[in-house]
């Protein structure tokens, strides 16, 4: 728990970020209007914080995706670690960038987190991996050899 005297993770971003205030009151305005959770909105906040003032332990820089095995042939284990719990999305793209997978993993819980995923419909070749909250995004390589 933060003492008193420490100002939120928002006055902080008003404080180093030009024009922050007006942004968060429209932000805010938002969530209410769309019946959101305004800790989701704190997230948000964080990662921009953490980003643009250098405040890197506000963002959750350790999502870290890892595939495995390398190559992958009929099926792949994608394991990655969160700080916070919250909703995530995997896809996977080819190389020329359409989505061939695309899987909604629901509210995951903070910490280590592992999905094995069935990869027998796509063809040999290399793939970009994406994981996203909907802010964040970490990406990683995947090969599929048979």
């Amino acid at each position: 728990m933060r003492k008193k005297s420490e100002p939120t993770i928002v006055e902080q971003a008003a404080e180093t970020i030009e024009g922050f205030a007006w942004v968060w009151k429209l932000l805010d305005q938002q969530v209410t209007l769309r019946g959101q959770s305004h800790s989701t909105l704190g997230n948000c906040i964080r990662f921009i914080s953490g980003d643009i003032s250098g405040t890197k332990e506000l963002r959750d820089s350790s999502q870290s995706l890892t595939i495995y095995p390398k190559p992958a042939a009929t099926s792949a284990t994608f394991r990655f670690t969160t700080e916070f719990s919250g909703t995530k999305t995997l896809s996977i793209f080819d190389l020329k960038g359409h989505e061939v997978v695309y899987k909604e993993l629901g509210i995951l819980p903070k910490g280590v987190n592992q999905i094995e995923l069935n990869l027998s419909g796509l063809p040999n070749g290399q793939y970009t991996c994406q994981l996203s909250d909907g802010s964040i995004k970490e990406t990683s390589k995947l090969i599929i050899s048979r």
